[in-house]
């Protein structure tokens, strides 16, 4: 069962549609019975500029289960239809504390109406596109 706060490792579109050759981290935010909503995590070397973005914030005591400084990116939500194998995507899980403050920033970005988050809706089918390599039947 994946919950809030796992972290799942996969391909998923850009947010212009296009495909992407490597996966990426997702943290997972939030769950439903028909859908996980996810912010995108990404290692912060090279880019500590980007920490100047308000939708960007560092994780913060995210190692383990990360093996990086990282942040979450708050301006672009995934949501993704909820299937049983999604779980062998699963990385690992923060801890409460981290997801927990992470949940606050999310929060204080949703109320905030100068912040123009976008929704990526991605059913099971678009999932399974981009990651068919991955799946384990």
């Amino acid at each position: 069962m994946i919950n809030a706060g796992d972290i799942i490792h996969c391909k998923l579109p850009f947010e212009d549609g296009s495909t992407n050759s490597y996966k990426r981290f997702f943290l997972v935010y939030e769950t439903t019975d028909e859908y996980l909503v996810c912010l995108n995590i990404s290692g912060i070397h090279r880019k500590e500029h980007k920490l100047l973005r308000t939708s960007n914030k560092e994780l913060i005591n995210a190692i383990p289960p990360m093996r990086i400084r990282s942040m979450i990116k708050l301006d672009t939500l995934y949501q993704l239809d909820s299937f049983e194998n999604i779980e062998q995507f699963k990385f690992g899980t923060l801890s409460t504390e981290c997801y927990e403050t992470v949940a606050s920033q999310k929060v204080f970005y949703d109320k905030n109406p100068a912040t123009d988050a976008d929704t990526l809706i991605c059913s099971k089918e678009l999932f399974d596109l981009h990651n068919e390599e991955s799946i384990v039947s």
